[in-house]
């Protein structure tokens, strides 16, 4: 009978510990790695418009993105951002909190809208298009691909030199052609710089506005 109690609660430790740790565990060559307790922080500037100058640069704010928790949702593992500023992921903002799900290397939001995604193969690969926008009354495209740049690509910051290794990308284009041969021909809404072991290192937004990574801790 001892033994038999002692089996018991054996199992059911083993079912609280599987039900307390996610299904997914970050490998050590994320480029989005997701574990509680993971937290980047950033500082944003503003500079001119037109080219991009390390030596003009406005320090505007500190913003931050950590992981608060994981939630499981229609049996898949959601790891929850929070802190995420609105021009940092702020597409996939819900009550101020961002949902996650790591599956296959592949991140998806709790949309199952792809997030992030290993480079495979391509110049340029889809993330996601939207076909029912319009840019000014005109029909047209939103995109989002992600693309792999030399590992040597780097921006200076008034703190260090960032490098980077893949970049995502939105764009507007106002045409309906289901290929996008050259994205620069396009009108470019951000762009977000990922490193390996580390993550978003830099996020363009718009014009002017750059929010550097300043420092992170990931477990």
């Amino acid at each position: 009978m001892q033994r038999l109690s002692c089996l018991l609660i054996i199992f059911a430790v083993g079912l609280f510990a599987c039900d307390s740790e996610p299904d997914n565990d970050p490998t050590s060559e994320s480029y989005l790695p997701l574990a509680v307790g993971n937290y980047w922080v950033y500082k944003t500037y503003s500079t001119d418009s037109n080219q991009y100058n390390p030596l003009n640069l406005t320090y505007i704010q500190e913003d931050s993105i950590y992981v608060d928790r994981f939630e499981i949702l229609e049996d898949d593992t959601f790891y929850v951002l929070k802190g995420v500023p609105a021009h940092m992921l702020g597409e996939y903002n819900q009550n101020g909190e961002v949902y996650l799900r790591d599956s296959s290397e592949v991140i998806f939001g709790i949309n199952n809208k792809k997030i992030f995604m290993p480079f495979w193969g391509n110049l340029y690969r889809n993330l996601y298009i939207d076909y029912g926008t319009t840019q000014n009354g005109i029909p047209s495209i939103y995109r989002e691909y992600i693309e792999h740049t030399p590992d040597d690509s780097s921006i200076t910051t008034p703190q260090s030199t960032i490098y980077w290794i893949y970049q995502i990308s939105g764009y507007y284009c106002t045409d309906y052609d289901t290929i996008l041969n050259d994205p620069g021909d396009c009108n470019k809404l951000f762009s977000r710089y990922f490193a390996q072991n580390v993550g978003m290192v830099c996020d363009y937004e718009g014009d002017s506005l750059y929010a550097f990574l300043s420092r992170y801790h990931i477990q």
